[in-house]
């Protein structure tokens, strides 16, 4: 009888141990990368704050890429340059001139694609999310990201900016 029970109770942990371990959750990453673009405004946290996306400006190189900077607040002047906002948080991150899409993001020695979310001292590149290029014209690029740092650095939302000439 009492080797019943003891085996009665092993069972017992031991379905009770693959019952939880094969449990998922919806917070787990899906095959799409972990990704949800929200439909609004891009917002977030920037080092536990809230910010919200304002303006910003594509700097395109003479390589091909295009450098995307986002602000809090509206820029001064034509808005081409960072000396055009007086913000000490920001987004940015870098694409190709022609590439509309979907890009997850990730960190690697080849196609790596980061998002930078500056929050006045330090620069967290973030490796968790994806960005969406769904326009790309001669004066504006729309798009959507949802990029996670931490919890407390974290943006997700639609943006356009101004499209302006490098060198």
């Amino acid at each position: 009888m009492r080797k019943s029970i003891i085996l009665l109770l092993i069972l017992f942990f031991v379905l009770s141990l693959s019952f939880f371990a094969c449990e998922s959750s919806d917070d787990e990453d899906s095959d799409d990368g972990g990704y949800s673009f929200l439909n609004q405004t891009l917002q977030g946290k920037i080092d536990g704050t809230s910010w919200t996306y304002v303006d910003g400006y594509a700097f395109e190189w003479s390589d091909g890429s295009l450098s995307i900077s986002l602000y809090d607040v509206e820029g001064d002047g034509d808005g081409c340059s960072s000396f055009d906002f007086n913000s000490n948080v920001s987004v940015s991150f870098s694409i190709d001139a022609d590439q509309t899409g979907v890009t997850v993001l990730s960190f690697g020695n080849t196609d790596s694609q980061t998002v930078t979310i500056y929050d006045g001292e330090w620069n967290n590149i973030v490796t968790a999310g994806a960005i969406d290029i769904e326009s790309i014209g001669d004066d504006e690029i729309s798009g959507s990201i949802d990029a996670t740092f931490d919890a407390n650095n974290y943006v997700n939302g639609n943006f356009t900016v101004t499209r302006c000439e490098g060198f």
